[in-house]
């Protein structure tokens, strides 16, 4: 419930810190294929987030991010 209201919230700081929180909870996926339609829900909601700084790391990480995450967890 929390998570969601700061997802939805109008303050940047509190939708920054929802995404990096979502971005944590990638790295304990179990499987590929979760991690992976994971990786790619967080990229697009962190691109459409208005956040430059945030959209700036996906700009930079789009190709290789899900690959880092094949290669450290699977």
């Amino acid at each position: 419930m929390a998570v969601k209201a700061l997802r939805d919230s109008t303050l940047k700081t509190a939708r920054a810190w929802a995404i990096k929180e979502f971005a944590m909870s990638l790295w304990h996926y179990a499987s590929k294929t979760w991690a992976r339609k994971g990786w790619e829900r967080w990229l697009s909601w962190a691109v459409r987030s208005g956040l430059e700084p945030i959209k700036k790391v996906c700009g930079n990480n789009q190709g290789s991010s899900v690959g880092n995450i094949e290669r450290c967890c699977f």
